[in-house]
């Protein structure tokens, strides 16, 4: 019962917590349209919980006379269960969001519009919820408190509390990311460069952001070190970067772009590991860059030359990424980025850009504002398996950034976002 103990104490929190945003944000009305959602919500949540309430004693009664092939046979059909009722739970609720929402908020159309608008964001959430619910009974059902109980936990508290503090009015949308890595970095018979490289690419299906969010290429140039055994690899290399994060504005009360900026020509030692526990249930990942960045391009708040909103500069870069593995199920990787690239060449302070014509400005010779800008990235990133190559991602960043310029006032500034996807392993 630990996993239920814990959902019937973080409801309470999080309810406190939601109250506190609502006033803060929306108001009284924000409270109340809250409290109509979970009125509404209760009604198919309890779809899910009766199902796995209903499946629980045959998932016990299997697994005791260890019958896995109808626990596995089970599971399979209660994820394609699972999946059309959360199908046509997302589709009720977007085409019928305001009839159910007038039950309760019919006398105030003020009201029922945000209750409307609110419950819409709000069904989503039961794509993903019917399945975080059986998991955490299934794992019951299966005498396994300890994992049902860390589901229930990061479900029904940790991750809504980030989520509520952090997720800004204004950021709404899907992001598509995909990950491609070629080789294996700790083959020894390989020395070619680029015989291992990775590629990461973000791309954004929101109204207010770049249709690009982000793009990485890392490439092994040459192997300086590598050990490779059953339980333990390590590689030491050269690497060659290209990196690219982008970001419009995030929030409309302010109109700073958080971040903007790219590595293009980028070199540094990396180090890669890998090592596992003697029966292969535990497993640490290690991911180690250090760069020297001869060419690179930050966002200014100043500077607009022809089409340009950018300064140039060099620098250096690191990357920490390590990630911890628990019987292939559970994965938490933090990440720490660092981005720090100098505006050596400015322009004179006493010139007016604005009086220049297009040719001078064409042929002005100045890298941007003189100056520099620092970036720092911090991810957590929770993993779990869900059906073999599928995988549910649980996913916080935080930016920073602070730039520094000789001639204008120094810009801070700090955003963050939460996701929540579906990732299939390949």
């Amino acid at each position: 019962g630990s996993s239920e103990f814990v959902s019937n104490i973080a409801a309470s929190i999080i309810s406190i917590l939601f109250n506190l945003q609502l006033l803060k944000y929306v108001g009284e009305k924000g409270v109340a349209a809250y409290g109509v959602i979970c009125y509404a919500g209760f009604i198919f949540s309890a779809i899910f919980f009766g199902y796995i309430m209903g499946t629980a004693p045959v998932i016990g009664y299997h697994n005791g006379a260890k019958n896995h092939d109808e626990l596995k046979s089970l599971l399979r059909k209660s994820l394609l269960i699972l999946a059309v009722f959360s199908a046509v739970i997302v589709t009720v609720i977007q085409l019928f969001a305001r009839p159910l929402s007038s039950i309760f908020a019919n006398g105030d159309k003020e009201l029922l519009d945000i209750t409307t608008h609110g419950f819409k964001l709000y069904g989503w959430s039961f794509a993903l919820s019917g399945f975080c619910i059986f998991s955490s009974g299934f794992f019951t059902a299966l005498n396994d408190g300890v994992t049902s109980a860390i589901v229930s936990f990061l479900r029904t508290l940790v991750f809504q509390i980030i989520f509520v503090w952090v997720l800004d009015e204004n950021a709404q949308g899907v992001e598509l990311q995909t990950h491609f890595e070629y080789g294996d970095p700790f083959c020894s018979s390989s020395h070619n460069p680029y015989s291992y490289f990775t590629l990461d690419l973000e791309m954004n299906l929101m109204k207010k952001q770049p249709i690009i969010g982000g793009f990485r290429c890392d490439g092994l140039l040459h192997k300086l070190f590598t050990t490779n055994s059953e339980k333990n690899n390590l590689l030491i290399g050269l690497f060659q970067h290209f990196n690219f994060l982008n970001s419009d504005a995030m929030s409309l009360k302010e109109r700073i772009v958080p971040y903007r900026i790219s590595e293009a020509a980028t070199l540094g030692i990396g180090l890669i590991s890998h090592c596992s526990s003697k029966n292969n249930r535990f497993q640490m990942e290690g991911i180690i860059h250090l760069n020297g960045v001869i060419l690179g391009g930050s966002y200014t708040d100043f500077y607009r030359v022809v089409d340009r909103d950018y300064n140039l500069g060099s620098g250096y870069s690191f990357r920490i990424s390590p990630e911890f593995k628990w019987r292939e199920k559970i994965a938490l990787m933090l990440e720490w980025e660092r981005i720090h690239l100098f505006t050596w060449k400015g322009y004179d302070e006493s010139l007016n850009l604005s009086k220049l014509s297009h040719e001078e400005m064409l042929y002005l010779n100045a890298q941007g504002d003189k100056g520099n800008t620092q970036l720092n990235q911090f991810i957590a990133k929770t993993t779990f398996r869900l059906y073999q190559n599928w995988h549910l991602n649980l996913q916080y960043t935080q930016y920073f950034r602070h730039t520094k310029y000789a001639h204008f006032p120094d810009i801070k500034c700090i955003v963050s976002e939460s996701k929540v996807g579906l990732t299939y392993f390949h």
